[in-house]
């Protein structure tokens, strides 16, 4: 005979309780500036904001003006001032003031704002607005230049950039091979004063690969792009590097 033996069986329950957690984002930091025209000039920029948290939260937003700012901003403007969100909910914050007309060119104002978490004040983030009065960008690229190479060689053009601005820019080098071949820029990215040029050692240095496959005649092409970080369309320069496969 069989005997069967039962057992008394139990169950344990695991409870998991998901806490709160908070954060705050709002990006990003904006530079702008007045052309230094006549009277006041608008000043727009342009924020996100976004809930991290877990939860339904509301922000506070604040602004100040930098204690050691050259001027103040005419009529400043913060919009919303407060906002509720829903997890990973993002919404538009927008700061609008006016340059005044006085003020002398290449000064400098920086706006800081503040979104301050309700769920958790400790929980803030920040975004600063730099503003320069009577900033005139400015920029000269060149010259052309046109080089033969055999195959596998790698053909150096100099450049010469120059900020013919009137404040401190930064300058991003991009190109456009019309063959697709192999190209570098040194360096790729620069910083210049006003009026300042880059020299000898410094110079824009373009490397042009040609392939060990090119046939012989074969011409290329490369435009080199230098921008403005600040005004990418109002401010940039082209050359171009024809680069010819000799035989």
């Amino acid at each position: 005979q069989r005997q069967m033996c039962i057992r008394d069986s139990t169950w344990a329950v695991d409870t998991t309780i998901v806490g709160l957690a908070v954060g705050v984002s709002l990006d990003p930091d904006r530079v702008g500036w007045d052309a230094g025209t006549i009277g006041d000039e608008q000043i727009v920029y342009t924020h996100t904001l976004t809930n991290l948290g877990n939860a339904p939260d509301t922000f506070v937003i604040t602004m100040a003006s930098r204690s050691d700012s050259d001027w103040l901003p005419v009529n400043p403007t913060l919009n919303p001032t407060q906002v509720s969100l829903g997890q990973w909910e993002s919404a538009t914050v927008t700061v609008t003031f006016y340059v005044p007309g006085g003020a002398s060119a290449r000064t400098e104002n920086w706006l800081v704002i503040t979104a301050t978490s309700q769920n958790d004040t400790q929980f803030t983030d920040i975004a600063t607005d730099k503003t320069v009065a009577g900033w005139n960008h400015g920029i000269t690229f060149a010259p052309d230049r046109m080089a033969s190479g055999l195959p596998n060689q790698q053909i150096l053009y100099t450049h010469r950039l120059t900020n013919t601005g009137n404040y401190t820019d930064t300058f991003d080098l991009t190109y456009v091979s019309s063959q697709g071949w192999n190209v570098s820029i040194t360096p790729a990215t620069t910083e210049l004063f006003a009026g300042e040029t880059t020299h000898e050692g410094r110079d824009i240095q373009v490397g042009v690969r040609v392939p060990i496959t090119a046939l012989a005649g074969t011409v290329d092409q490369t435009v080199v792009t230098a921008r403005s970080q600040t005004d990418p369309q109002g401010t940039y320069a082209l050359v171009t590097d024809t680069t010819t496969v000799s035989r």
